[in-house]
């Protein structure tokens, strides 16, 4: 069941107020914990509105049933403290010793009521955003973040953005994509892949996640590659550091490559619709020509795919490219009833 984020926040308010009366028992405890425990956003509303609780001032430190429930100590700098100091006074007129609860549902209901604004700007300022984009086949997407940094988005890509206060993260699955990422020593900017993760703080680099391999090339700054290891005797991550110039693979099976050069000309080709290749299997060139058009490239003969092809082609025009490959290849082409497109061997001695 899909649960707001006000309603969970209020279940958050209503165990915090529970928690501060006298008669709070041990099944009161355990079902609390059974909340907190049901989903990790209950805990992280529990822990955000006791934070708000906190800073009013009005509130003493809330019970937490677990250890690993229980709050470092909060020090509310000046500065902050200041942001609540008009909401403290206010709930203060309602503060009577001998009745904590009296004084939490007295806390509550000034907080729904009178003091909204206030609440909305706390949690704007500790939520995080998650959005997610994708591009289409042939499309191109260009994002400016909030923080400054571009993303220049390649063919048939996806991915989500979460920022906040403490982070910025991409989560890709599929896709190539372009990252200019502004400085933030605060909070390192994250790409997150199936086979491994990037790291810096601020630079430019291009992380290419397609049929299970990744590539990741600095054109500058510095960043950190980690992988993520699968299967048996893969249980230690590695990780290198790259600088301009510099790139690395991680396979299908998670584990990082050595270091290699890396021609940035060639590897950014792609935003003007270009492509290198060098002895590339003939398969993995038609896979990447099929990113740009909406059309179904085959070969007849299955041995073909592993034919290496070299050269640089405008894979945003599709016959050039196509001409291109077969007269690297020696191959023709038949286009079938359903749009098919089907490569095969010309004939020894054929005129064609």
């Amino acid at each position: 069941m899909n649960i707001s984020r006000d309603d969970r926040l209020e279940q958050a308010a209503r165990w915090l107020v529970r928690s501060q009366d006298r008669d709070f028992t041990p099944e009161d405890k355990k079902l609390m914990a059974a909340w907190l425990e049901e989903d990790p956003a209950n805990h992280e509303a529990f822990e955000e509105m006791g934070g708000i609780w906190e800073h009013i001032g009005v509130l003493e430190h809330v019970f937490a049933p677990e250890k690993e429930y229980k709050r470092q100590e909060i020090f509310v700098r000046h500065r902050k403290a200041e942001r609540f100091t008009g909401l403290k006074a206010l709930l203060s007129r309602f503060f009577e010793p001998k009745n904590r609860v009296v004084i939490a549902v007295a806390a509550l209901a000034v907080l729904v009521l009178f003091c909204l604004p206030a609440l909305r700007t706390y949690l704007y300022n500790q939520a995080e955003t998650v959005h997610a984009y994708k591009t289409m086949i042939g499309e191109h997407k260009t994002l400016t973040l909030g923080d400054g940094s571009v993303l220049k988005m390649n063919v048939k890509s996806a991915l989500s953005i979460r920022m906040s206060n403490k982070r910025r993260q991409v989560e890709m699955s599929e896709g190539e994509v372009f990252f200019v990422a502004a400085a933030d020593t605060n909070r390192p900017f994250e790409v997150r892949t199936p086979n491994g993760m990037v790291r810096v703080l601020g630079t430019a680099f291009n992380v290419k996640s397609r049929s299970g391999r990744v590539a990741v090339d600095v054109e500058r700054g510095q960043v950190l590659v980690r992988d993520d290891p699968k299967g048996p005797g893969d249980m230690r991550a590695g990780g290198v550091t790259l600088v301009a110039g510099q790139g690395v693979d991680i396979d299908p099976s998670g584990r990082l490559s050595r270091l290699r050069p890396s021609d940035m000309k060639q590897v950014l080709a792609w935003q003007n619709r270009q492509a290198f290749f060098k002895n590339t299997p003939l398969g993995e060139v038609l896979r990447e020509l099929e990113l740009y058009h909406d059309v179904r490239v085959k070969l007849a003969f299955p041995e073909l795919e592993s034919k290496g092809i070299t050269g640089r082609f405008d894979i945003g025009n599709l016959d050039q490219t196509l001409e291109v490959i077969m007269a690297a290849a020696s191959l023709n082409a038949q286009r079938e009833a359903d749009g098919t497109i089907v490569l095969y061997r010309k004939s020894v001695g054929s005129g064609e």
